[in-house]
Order: structure tokens, then sequence, then C-alpha cells
């Protein structure tokens, strides 16, 4: 068969790989957006998701047709077959899934993969034992840095063009933050607000009780010191009850008080967060995606690869001239 019919084929692999992952990024609600918050655990959530690990595999295994093409194939047929490929799945899939805040990778996608095939064949050359495991790990990595660094810069470019914005959410954010049980930080404020009003007012009416004059009238028999102690010793079980606090609790939100504002006074730190919360944003990005970048997708891209490599060993020879056909 007509070894340019593989190199379509697996051409056509790699473009259905890269076509599918796109789906299941898509179905994670991931988007730039996502990292662009000190709120984190939203995003977390997310990739915690079957979507994500679908999404993360099948990038594996896109990275890994690429390096396989990138062995098989002279460089400039290589290149041919993996970058239509690429460059197919990528935009297809980006407009049709509608993913337009990650379009920018596209470029940087298709400048790491010449470099990650180069790279893969002089890696491969200096390996004197695994040498397919460990070419294949070091080329992996060497596309996923290239694209890791586009990825930082797109985060850079949205959160410099949308600085104001970003320092302005970054407390209503960080107050939207979790404690856990559903519970915001907001929510927590809130909560020992009432609890301090609630000890306060409990402390109020236990020292009036105590009090030296009340004890005098309770001695007399006085009636309305008798009804006046009852009262007092229902109003500081009242103000101990679950009842009275969410009572409490629901006039507190309904005046709106801006905890956020009572913050930063209190903290100045916070305001100063704010200010360069697009950089930090940017940082928090670069981490999170080196980490899964570095740690879990190159080491499956380079697994994947030794077993296709395995399984097929014969490198083709398209475009090369064999001595047998010099003679000829």
């Amino acid at each position: 068969m007509d070894e340019r019919l593989y190199g379509i084929g697996q051409m056509s692999a790699l473009f259905i790989s890269i076509l599918v992952s796109l789906y299941f990024l898509s179905q994670t609600g991931i988007s730039t957006n996502s990292f662009m918050t000190i709120n984190s655990f939203p995003l977390f959530e997310k990739m915690l998701s079957l979507n994500f690990f679908m999404f993360v595999l099948l990038t594996a295994i896109s990275i890994a047709l690429v390096l396989v093409i990138g062995k098989k194939y002279p460089f400039k047929y290589s290149l041919i077959f993996s970058l239509s490929g690429y460059g197919i799945g990528t935009i297809l899939g980006i407009v049709i899934f509608k993913i337009p805040a990650f379009f920018l990778l596209v470029i940087v996608g298709a400048i790491s993969i010449p470099i990650g095939i180069r790279f893969l064949n002089e890696r491969e050359k200096e390996v004197k034992y695994l040498k397919e495991e460990r070419s294949g790990a070091s080329a992996a990595g060497r596309i996923l840095i290239i694209i890791t660094a586009g990825f930082f810069l797109m985060l850079v470019f949205y959160g410099a063009t949308n600085q104001e914005q970003l320092k302005n959410d970054f407390v209503p954010e960080f107050l939207k933050m979790s404690v856990g049980d559903g519970v915001t930080l907001d929510d927590y404020f809130q909560m020992q607000l009432v609890s301090t009003i609630m000890t306060s007012e409990s402390q109020l009416v236990d020292s009036i009780y105590s009090s030296a004059e009340m004890k005098n009238l309770k001695i007399k028999n006085d009636p309305d010191a008798i009804a006046l102690s009852k009262k007092l010793l229902d109003i500081n079980k009242s103000l101990g009850s679950e009842e009275t606090k969410e009572a409490a609790l629901v006039q507190i939100k309904d005046k709106k008080i801006d905890f956020g504002q009572e913050i930063i006074s209190q903290l100045p730190m916070i305001s100063t967060m704010s200010t360069y919360a697009w950089i930090i944003y940017a940082i928090s990005g670069l981490l999170t995606f080196s980490i899964i970048a570095s740690v879990i997708v190159k080491n499956i891209a380079a697994v994947i690869y030794t077993i296709i490599m395995s399984a097929f060993p014969i490198v083709h020879t398209l475009g090369v001239k064999t001595e047998e056909n010099k003679k000829q």
C-alpha cells in the first residue's frame, strides 16, 4: 500500500483525537475565566470530572501520535501529516465547540510540533537505554513546555486587558471562597457577626439578671421582679437558639453590609493583591497548567508513544531513496 495512505491514516487519527479532546474540554466548562479568579475551587472541581480526565488522556494520545508521525516519516512529510491533522482538528474543534479563548494556542501548538519532532530524533541518538520511553517523554515535555508558555502569555494578555475588572472582582470573589460544607467566607463572616451580637446580648441579659438590684427584688417576692426575672431567662434562652440566629442572619443579609470593604480596611494586603490580581492569576494558572502537563500528560504521552512504536516498529521511508532505488 502507498505509504502516503498510512500517513493520511495517522493524520486522520491525530485529527480525530484532537477534535474529541476539545469536545471533552468544552464539556468541562473550563475557560480562560476559570483561571482568572481568586476562588479556584470551581476550577478544581471541574478538573476532577470524567470529562477533564478524557480531555487529558486524548491530549496525551494526540501528542503521542505527533511523535509517532515524526518518527516514522522524514521531517518534511512528518510536518505535513502532523500539522495538517493538528491544524484541522484544533480549528474545527474551537469553532464547533465554541471555545475561542484558546484560539491563540493554535499558533503556539503549531510551533511546538516541529521543535518536538526534531528534539525526538536528536534525543533518541543520545540515550543509551529505554530509547523510546526516554526520548518520547523528553520530546513530549518539550512540546508541552512551549504550549505552557503560550498558555501563560494568553493569561497575561487577558489579564492585562481586563485589569480594572479583575481588581474590582477580587474581593467579591474572595468572599465567595468556600470554607467547607458549602459555606462561603461571606457566609462565615456574617455568621460570626451574628454570633458576636448574640453573645453580647446574652452577656447583657446575664448581667441584668445577676445584678444586686435584681436579687433584692426577687428576695422581696415582688411580683413584677419575678415576672421580669422569668422574662430575662426566656430571652437568654431565645438568644441561644438556632431559630433566633437564623432570623438575625436574614436581617444581616437584608441590610447588605459590604463585608469586602470592611476586610480591605482591616487588611491592606488584600487591597494590594487586588491591584496585581491579573498577574497573580496568570502565575497561578501557569503553575496549575505546568503540573498537569509535566506530571500527567507528558508521561501518559510517552507511554502511549512507546506502546505504538513497539506494536508497529517499521519505520516508513516515504520520500527517501534507498540504495536499491539509486541503482535502478
